[in-house]
């Protein structure tokens, strides 16, 4: 490997760059997909220069972090290094030529890239803006009170009819009730995502999209808001905007639990009630689980300061195989944080795939086999 070799990573135009924190720190995302990171601020200048075209020693060139008497700088040998580590975690996408034999890298990058299939998506914030007065009311904290402590008492009255509820929804998740399920899932999703769509809205934070789709197989939904305005609220104002997603999932199950209720003469009413029931539980579970990018890993990210923290820990468990020198340089309390989260949040993962994969088949596959 020479320092003229062209760099192999490429900064997607399409990332939206936010403004610099007091610290000089800038979140970068996806807007096609829930991915983001945080950057500082001569990491950023560096990732911006890797455009599949420059040689190893142009970007450190460019960048003006190359040696030059006794200013400290990026060397071609270190610039080759970073970029192997944002390729890993999904910051720089493959581009330029690729090396003989397998690229670890470049391969990881290329499965991350395509990981996320986004179903459909749009930007709610007209809506939203022309729902302003009774959003601001739905929004009030005496409202807000009303909601959740009125899902949480209607769920727990439910839960002394669990057996019921289990025994119906198995007889009914068959033929068109799956369909019906399905679109219960969906209506869920929103609910979910317009929860925070809604708090980013009470709080003046603009909303680029709200998305549904596939990660690795298991369903997923997610709400883009402007990353700058929403690093700039307050810590307890974001932690109410990420609550407030799984309070709309509360809310739809208890909607659903409560037409459940009423239909007893009606089997399309008590139908679509179950399935939302059903719906609103299984689609909020998975959002409270940390080791899954949803929910609770941003409020885990929140408490423990760590932006970027799945990335940073793949990222470390990788180097510690790879680059046992560099990954022995970070404390021994990250170190252990990291590669237990790794350790933790693969397994996770692996199982709420193989999770999903089962249900599919014993839900549709199974009986129509039985048939």
């Amino acid at each position: 490997m020479t320092d003229d070799e062209t760099v192999r990573g490429v900064f997607p135009a399409r990332f939206q760059v936010g403004d610099p924190d007091p610290d000089g720190r800038s979140e970068v995302s996806d807007p096609d997909s829930p991915r983001r990171w945080v950057l500082g601020r001569r990491e950023l200048a560096v990732a911006r220069r890797f455009d599949g075209a420059r040689s190893y020693a142009e970007v450190a060139e460019a960048s003006g972090l190359a040696r030059n008497g006794d200013r400290p700088g990026l060397s071609p040998d270190a610039t080759r290094r970073f970029e192997a580590r944002l390729l890993r975690v999904g910051l720089l996408e493959p581009g330029g030529p690729a090396p003989r034999g397998v690229d670890w890298p470049r391969l990881g990058a290329w499965c991350r890239a395509r990981a996320t299939v986004e179903f459909a998506g749009r930007n709610p914030t007209p809506l939203l803006d022309r729902l302003d007065g009774p959003l601001g009311r739905l929004t009030a904290r005496g409202a807000v009170v009303f909601l959740a402590v009125g899902a949480v008492l209607a769920l727990a009255a439910l839960g002394t009819r669990a057996g019921t509820i289990v025994d119906e929804l198995r007889d009914a998740l068959v033929g068109a009730g799956l369909l019906g399920f399905l679109a219960a899932f969906v209506a869920s999703a929103l609910f979910h995502e317009g929860g925070h769509a809604v708090a980013c809205h009470r709080y003046g934070v603009p909303v680029d999209r709200v998305s549904i789709g596939l990660r690795w197989f298991i369903p997923f939904a997610w709400t883009r808001p402007d990353q700058t305005a929403w690093q700039r609220l307050p810590v307890r104002a974001r932690v109410v905007t990420v609550l407030a997603g799984p309070l709309g999932g509360l809310v739809f199950a208890a909607l659903g639990g409560l037409l459940w209720q009423v239909g007893h003469d009606v089997d399309a009413v008590r139908s679509a009630g179950l399935y939302m029931l059903a719906a609103g539980t299984v689609g909020m579970a998975p959002t409270l689980v940390p080791v899954l990018e949803g929910d609770a890993y941003l409020l885990l990210e929140l408490w423990l300061r760590q932006p970027n923290l799945r990335s940073r820990s793949f990222d470390h468990l990788v180097t510690t195989f790879t680059d046992p020198r560099r990954a022995g340089r970070t404390g021994r309390g990250r170190r252990v944080l990291y590669l237990s989260f790794a350790s933790v949040s693969a397994l996770g993962s692996v199982a709420a795939t193989v999770l999903v994969f089962w249900a599919a088949y014993r839900l549709s596959i199974e009986p129509a086999g039985g048939r």
